[in-house]
């Protein structure tokens, strides 16, 4: 009998002993450090796909070169899979697909001279020319599999000199909160409004420069001898670039009535004649209304006002919104988000 206690006494002991070990361990896991994320092991925070692809063209960008990256990336904003392009327009141009990627670099540069991003002059000494370079990546839209070629004229901008090519106090912008964004769907269907969508076309080189900036010629398509670009709209890669846009974008709602949410100045409302607010919520070039179906008349004039200003392509109804596929039953008041892809992306 009392060796029969002995052996409960010690299991019970065993147990708080475990106990106390898997105690320590869950504390221990509490107050692990992150900061660097550890082989397959959850961190706490998990940067968004969207942020990720940013952070590795700035990366890129300031190295001078391609980081290697996974061969295919989710894009959040606009629900594609990416895969990583040619390194440089030598190597696009001795692909198999060269003609495909050729042709993007066209398109791209055809956008400018419309846009009038930049006039060519002769290279003088003292001028701080920032180098310059092509961001190749090719879209995937993972519903029908069609392939969009897409190549970026980017300047480096880590290579810019404070009080010369920018100011210090131009170079921060915001982006909407997850927040805001679900207020406004609940907003739209607890008062059964209509939902709008818009798209800025290359939005940051809509944005005039305050500044005078210099930078080398697209390579591979360079035009006379010792001629440099100077730049007067905000090309992609300018520290001031995200700022500029975001800033034309304030003055030109607030002129026309429209007014910044308090908590998130990418928020703007106004009211219609009848009464009823309106809401417009811009994520960098994307741009989300929603409005009375009986306003639609007094909204869509603002839209076609708003597109004689700056370049957008007006999508209407939205399919999805930052990557998120949406349906939207009016009739019953139900907003559907799903993220398929997105999920997939991460089981891989």
């Amino acid at each position: 009998y009392i060796h029969q206690n002995n052996d409960d006494q010690k299991n019970i002991n065993e147990i708080q002993i475990e106990e106390n070990e898997e105690q320590n361990v869950i504390q221990n896991e509490e107050v692990k450090d992150y900061s660097e994320p550890i082989l397959n092991q959850r961190p706490k925070y998990v940067p968004t796909f969207e942020n990720r692809y940013i952070e590795d063209v700035e990366r890129s960008v300031a190295a001078g070169r391609r980081k290697h990256v996974p061969t295919q990336r989710f894009i959040h904003e606009q629900a594609f899979l990416v895969e990583d392009g040619p390194e440089s327009i030598q190597e696009a141009k001795i692909r198999r697909d060269s003609k495909n990627w050729i042709d993007a670099c066209n398109t791209e540069l055809e956008a400018h001279k419309s846009n009038k991003s930049w006039n060519l002059v002769p290279f003088q000494q003292g001028m701080n020319v920032l180098p310059s370079r092509w961001v190749f990546v090719l879209k995937i839209d993972p519903q029908t599999g069609k392939r969009k070629y897409k190549a970026r004229f980017v300047v480096k901008g880590f290579k810019q000199a404070n009080g010369i090519d920018y100011s210090e106090d131009q170079i921060s912008s915001s982006v909407p909160t997850s927040k805001s964004l679900r207020i406004i769907l609940t907003i739209c269907v607890q008062l059964g409004y209509a939902l709008f969508q818009m798209d800025a076309i290359a939005a940051f080189t809509q944005s005039k420069l305050n500044h005078t900036i210099y930078a080398t010629q697209p390579e591979g398509f360079e035009k006379g001898e010792n001629m440099i670009c100077q730049l007067n709209k905000a090309v992609y890669g300018l520290k001031q670039a995200s700022y500029l846009w975001q800033n034309d974008i304030r003055i030109y709602m607030n002129e026309n009535g429209w007014k910044n949410c308090t908590l998130d100045e990418n928020i703007y409302f106004r009211f219609s004649q009848l009464g009823r607010i309106m809401i417009i919520i811009f994520y960098v070039d994307d741009g989300n209304g929603t409005f009375h179906p009986k306003d639609r008349d007094e909204f869509m004039e603002f839209i076609q006002q708003f597109a004689n200003r700056f370049k957008i392509k007006i999508i209407g109804k939205p399919k999805s919104i930052l990557g998120m596929k949406l349906e939207y039953d009016t009739q019953n008041r139900k907003i559907k988000l799903s993220h398929d892809q997105y999920i997939m992306e991460i089981l891989k």
